[in-house]
Order: C-alpha cells, then sequence, then structure tokens
C-alpha cells in the first residue's frame, strides 16, 4: 500500500509539472492596454515555489472573474493577470504594491495610468470558505466597475 501512495505521488507531480502549473494563459501584465478607457485590472502576485493555500487562493480567485465577469472579460473592462514576482522584468511589482506574500490586488486604470488599486487581503482569511471568497472577491470588484 506504501508503494502505491508514493507512485500516486510521484504521479501526481509529474502530471502537475507537464501540465505548466502555475501559469495562466492570460496577456502579460507588462504588455496591457493603454487605451483611453477604464480597465480593472486582477493581479494575483506569487512566487515560482507555492504552498497548495496559494494555489487555491489564484484558482478562487480565477475562477471568481471568470464566472462574474465573462463579458467584461471578454471586452478587456476586467483583466486578469497571474504574474510571478520571481522573474526579472515582474519584481518591480514588489515595490509598487509593497508586496510581502502571495497577493490579490484590484487596481483601476484610466487611459493607461492606475489611479487607484487594492490589496483584497481578507482572501487568507476566507480560504477555507470559497462561497464566502467568491462573494468578497466579486465585491470588490465590483466597487471598481
Amino acid at each position: 500500500m506504501t508503494i502505491f501512495r508514493l507512485q500516486i505521488l510521484v504521479i501526481t507531480s509529474i502530471a502537475v509539472i507537464l501540465s505548466g502549473c502555475g501559469k495562466v494563459a492570460s496577456p502579460s501584465a507588462q504588455n496591457l492596454q493603454t487605451g483611453p478607457g477604464k480597465e480593472i485590472r486582477v493581479y494575483y502576485f506569487h512566487r515560482t515555489l507555492r504552498c497548495p493555500n496559494c494555489l487555491k487562493i489564484e484558482s478562487l480567485a480565477r475562477e471568481t472573474v471568470q464566472t462574474f465577469f465573462p463579458v467584461e472579460l471578454e471586452s478587456g473592462t476586467v483583466q486578469w493577470h497571474a504574474v510571478n514576482v520571481d522573474e526579472e522584468d515582474k519584481k518591480h511589482f514588489v515595490d509598487d504594491y509593497g508586496l510581502s506574500t502571495q497577493t490579490l490586488i484590484v487596481a483601476e486604470f484610466s487611459g493607461g495610468k492606475q489611479s487607484r488599486w487594492k490589496n483584497l487581503d481578507k482572501v487568507w482569511d476566507l480560504l477555507d470558505n470559497d462561497v464566502d471568497f467568491g462573494q468578497y472577491v466579486e465585491m470588490e470588484i465590483r466597487d471598481y466597475l
């Protein structure tokens, strides 16, 4: 039985690595629209090495954005960005937003310039309640629309 569990663990680990865990098919945080319209950018900032809770926060936040803002995502009014701050060209975000851990940020941009932003730090407290987590993230984004 122990060997079987070890085999499952190894197979699962390989599958996660090969699936590109943590990579999101989304526009690069560096190559964002700079048009005159209002944009709401939802950033999930993370490091290369992540724990299960960090992965869960990203998954729940991305799912919330995709579920409640499909039209806004399609139009570009709301944008989802998972950003690895360990990448050299993304390190500036640590200073830009005062990051000390994996963080979910909602930021408003008008005419390509950021006008306000908020750290959604309650996601850590709501991690064990998917419904409350989703409602919190949804309401914070709606406050920016």
